[in-house]
């Protein structure tokens, strides 16, 4: 019975250690809002996790994912009304650039605290990594049970 236990136990242990491991790189990304305010046509381009290319008329606001934000928009004209980019985090304007200047542009960029990087990775695997711990232990008792049953 001993020798039947032994590898169900160390295939356990390696299943959490193995999981333990993959956790370890998780980390939430920020989802944040990039406006663009002119009153005439514009382009732009936003970068977090991905990169794209934006075009539009008047206020837009685009969604972004990322830990560090980068944006510019260049107006379409030489018009001397402003044109303004904001980075937006929960509700809160963290960066903003205007430009009054003939086809002017403007760039924002962010990036969170790394205190707040890794306060936030630590919670998401501490969660990750209690969810596999049971698990393994529901795998490693299963297969107890199993044994115990086999003996009967």
């Amino acid at each position: 019975m001993k020798k039947t236990i032994f590898p169900i136990f160390i295939i356990g242990i390696l299943l959490v250690v193995f999981l333990s491991l993959f956790t370890n790189n998780v980390q939430a990304a920020h989802r944040v809002k990039v406006k663009i305010e002119y009153e005439y046509s514009w382009t732009g381009n936003i970068q977090g996790d991905t990169g794209k290319s934006v075009d539009g008329e008047g206020t837009e606001s685009f969604d972004v994912i990322g830990d560090i934000i980068v944006a510019s928009a260049q107006k379409g004209d030489d018009s001397g009304e402003p044109l303004t980019i904001s980075i937006i985090a929960g509700g809160v304007v963290v960066q903003t650039e205007t430009t009054t200047a003939a086809y002017g542009s403007a760039i924002v960029s962010y990036s969170f605290p790394l205190e707040e990087l890794e306060e936030e990775s630590t919670d998401s695997e501490s969660g990750l990594c209690s969810m596999v711990l049971m698990s393994s232990f529901v795998f490693v008792g299963a297969g107890g049970m199993v044994i115990f049953k086999r003996r009967k």
